[in-house]
């Protein structure tokens, strides 16, 4: 058993950098003495809760907590940017005449669209159920090119499914001329996301 004598040992992780919370472990003793390989596995399963709070378990996209964190950044910042609210339209009929495995299929195959589509430095989030998030560093358009590179991108997945898929969109454009926080930004972008689907445009 290969152990090792620590006499003083800080293991800090971030566990939620957005709410700057910090867990540290502070181990102490003058002929403190854990095996190496049963510390290796506590961090790693430490590690794995973290990514497990910066990552949506089934898209892998970024979380909700993560999405609250950069908006937070960037409006301290005052850095212009575009938010876009995501919503899978008539979602529940595919759960219903489909059934959950193919509604959740739905949900990672729109994830894989919405980030191919967006560029690089862009943040793309699951907000919640068929929600998502999307946070577009460089959109002169409002993002309404971005948007378009969803749709047809939707239109060719959907070109040899037996159910069609479509989506509306909430675009703010956020250049600091009026100020916002976070839940009002979010809240807006929702309000101009049902807005769309309420006239019906898919």
């Amino acid at each position: 058993m290969i152990t090792g004598r620590i006499t003083q040992v800080i293991l800090t992780l971030t566990l939620l950098p957005v709410a700057g919370v910090v867990l540290q472990m502070l181990f102490y003793g003058l002929s403190l003495s854990i095996p190496a390989y049963t510390l290796a596995i506590f961090i790693s399963f430490l590690l794995m809760e973290r990514n497990e709070l910066l990552k949506d378990p089934l898209t892998l996209l970024n979380s909700r907590a993560q999405m609250e964190s950069r908006l937070q950044y960037k409006l301290k910042a005052r850095e212009p940017f575009t938010a876009v609210m995501i919503d899978v339209n008539d979602f529940k009929k595919i759960n219903d005449i489909y059934g959950h495995t193919v509604g959740d299929k739905v949900l990672k195959d729109v994830s894989r669209i919405l980030l191919s589509s967006a560029n690089f430095e862009d943040f793309v989030c699951r907000f919640g159920g068929d929600e998502f998030f999307v946070i577009l560093e460089s959109a002169d358009d409002i993002g309404y090119s971005y948007t378009k590179r969803v749709d047809q991108a939707l239109l060719e997945y959907c070109s040899n499914k037996s159910y069609s898929i479509s989506l509306s969109y909430g675009h703010l454009y956020v250049d600091h001329s009026v100020e916002y926080e976070v839940e009002e930004l979010v809240r807006t972008t929702d309000q101009l996301m049902y807005k769309d689907k309420i006239t019906g445009r898919h």
